[in-house]
């Protein structure tokens, strides 16, 4: 089951673009044409039929989109849309856990099929986009009765904590250049870093903020940035 604020998702799904990320090199059929005498590499999708298994790449602790329920079940949006994908291709899904930063790494090398993610222009450049399925927002999120009530005040160097490479720590690192930054790899250790007062604030993903607070009374979710 839910936890509490868990069960609260849909309000939170609003602003920032989030989309499959599939690479160049798994879509794109190499080798030349008929009567070049170079072979033909078999592409992503005729391995996933011919292997009968769809791999997919989950960061496992970030509500809304893939997290442990109490008997240990990865549940969740991204899980839920990789049954769903595997189901509609007549596979099996396989679950491979990633850290946030090894997603996109994992799927060039072959590692992973596919992996949910935000849409930057720097992942443009390595990944290609399989299709939009939800919008969401960045946002930062800080301690109720901390001193720190807006952004304003994150601009004199206050500690920020963000999932390295995430797209809160491409706008924090942006919008706060005097701030010190503790970087970590998961949401659960982000969390926690906040809630331990090792950061002032943290940057992610509002509905993950939202739900968090919902079951964290003590946050304070400051306004979208994008």
């Amino acid at each position: 089951m839910m936890a509490t604020g868990q069960s609260r998702l849909v309000p939170y799904i609003i602003t920032i673009i989030i989309s499959v990320l599939l690479s160049y090199a798994a879509i794109k059929l190499s080798g030349g044409g008929a009567g070049s005498g170079q072979a033909t590499a078999e592409s992503t999708l005729d391995r996933i039929l011919r292997t009968k298994t769809l791999h997919e790449g989950i960061c496992t602790g970030q509500v809304p989109y893939c997290f442990r329920d109490a008997q240990g079940n990865q549940v969740g949006v991204e899980p839920e849309m990789g049954r769903e994908m595997a189901k509609a291709l007549g596979v099996t899904l396989d679950i491979v856990e990633t850290a946030d930063p090894n997603r996109i790494p994992f799927v060039n090398a072959g590692k992973i099929d596919f992996a949910f993610g935000t849409i930057t222009l720097e992942r443009a450049k390595v990944v290609s986009y399989g299709g939009l399925w939800v919008v969401d927002a960045t946002a930062g999120a800080v301690l109720s009765g901390s001193g720190t009530a807006d952004y304003d005040a994150l601009k004199a160097g206050k500690t920020i904590g963000a999932i390295r490479g995430d797209t809160g720590d491409i706008y924090a690192t942006k919008a706060f250049p005097n701030a010190k930054f503790v970087r970590v790899d998961d949401a659960a250790t982000l969390l926690q870093a906040l809630l331990k007062k090792q950061v002032d604030a943290i940057f992610h993903d509002y509905s993950s903020l939202s739900l968090w607070k919902a079951d964290h009374p003590e946050i304070t979710v400051l306004k979208a940035v994008d």
